[in-house]
């Protein structure tokens, strides 16, 4: 195939390179984290045939969900045991301080990096808001998030099996369709 790259698609990849290569030098922890999320994003989307440019867009949401940790102190995301309350706020703060980082992308992008830790039931954040207000989008990306962080580990918690991981994403936390494909994705279901 022959395709033309426009100077605004371009400038959007170098853009999305730019702050991938920041968040690596920030933390490379949250950056491998980010590639794995869009890795199993690229999957999900393909599991329910989700156009391709409609997929990029959610792809791309993945790769940067997660900018916005680079406005959080290092001691806090390299941090070996459990945050404090008043840690965890801060943290809970990086959906909305990605949106900076984002602003020069599409609905989609900004959607997946500011929605990707609401839940179904309420209890996520920035907005606490339930399945009908969160953006099917940003659905899939925390889902995607969810299951790479509890399968590649963390500091402060060990790795679990895939399993594991999908046992803890089926309940009304999250869109029990996507947790489906995921499923069929991670433990080879047909």
């Amino acid at each position: 195939m022959n395709m033309k790259i426009t100077p605004s698609v371009r400038y959007l990849c170098e853009s999305a390179g730019e702050l991938l290569l920041q968040l690596l030098d920030y933390d490379k922890m949250t950056f491998y984290h980010s590639i794995n999320t869009a890795i199993c994003t690229y999957q999900i989307c393909t599991s329910l045939d989700i156009a391709a440019d409609i997929s990029e867009e959610i792809i791309l949401g993945a790769l940067l969900h997660d900018v916005g940790k680079m406005d959080c102190p290092i001691e806090i995301l390299q941090k070996n045991g459990s945050l404090t309350e008043e840690e965890y706020d801060i943290i809970k703060e990086h959906p909305l301080a990605g949106l900076k980082y984002v602003n020069r992308f599409s609905d989609t992008v900004k959607k997946c990096v500011e929605f990707h830790h609401e839940r179904n039931n309420g209890t996520g954040y920035p907005h606490g808001f339930i399945q009908c207000k969160i953006p099917w989008q940003a659905q899939i990306v925390g889902i995607a998030d969810s299951y790479a962080a509890m399968t590649e580990g963390r500091i402060y918690e060990k790795a679990v099996s895939k399993n594991t991981a999908i046992l803890e994403l089926q309940n009304e936390k999250y869109n029990s369709k996507y947790v489906e494909k995921l499923k069929n994705i991670a433990l080879g279901n047909s």
